[in-house]
């Protein structure tokens, strides 16, 4: 039950991945709801988002490139 009456830290979440050195996020599911939230924290961090085939691709090819 704490888990549902406590808050998210979704912040200051963002904010200590960026500081530990990530880089790039990748968000599953469909729409981009947390890329979205991710953006209006921290606009250095590389987002993608895997919702279908395509989208699949498309982040393969940025993590290939991020990687070389």
């Amino acid at each position: 039950m704490t888990q549902i009456r406590s808050l998210v830290r979704w912040h200051e979440s963002v904010n200590r991945l960026s500081a530990a050195g990530v880089g790039m996020v990748v968000e599953a599911g469909p729409r981009k709801v947390l890329s979205g939230l991710i953006k209006r924290i921290d606009k250095n961090l590389v987002i993608t988002n895997i919702e279908d085939l395509e989208s699949l691709k498309k982040t393969l090819k940025v993590l290939n490139e991020s990687a070389g």
